[in-house]
């Protein structure tokens, strides 16, 4: 997949955040996950915040996204 945050923020019309010090750039989502990017291999991950785990984004997730629906990131289904 060669998603950029930038399109990606163009396209869920949303800008890119960054933390307090400039360098950890994200896109805020519901409850507690953002999308970031890896700074090592450069891919988009989304990011659960309430357990501080990741997963690469899939199709999957941005077809959640787009429709409105609960992200279900590192949780059983």
């Amino acid at each position: 997949m060669c998603l950029t945050l930038e399109s990606l923020g163009f396209l869920l019309e949303t800008d890119v955040q960054t933390d307090c010090t400039g360098t950890f750039r994200y896109i805020a989502l519901e409850n507690d996950h953002i999308i970031s990017e890896n700074p090592i291999t450069k891919k988009l991950e989304v990011n659960n915040l309430q357990v501080y785990e990741w997963e690469s984004l899939s199709l999957k997730h941005l077809k959640g996204i787009f429709h409105g629906e609960p992200l279900a990131v590192l949780q059983e289904e």
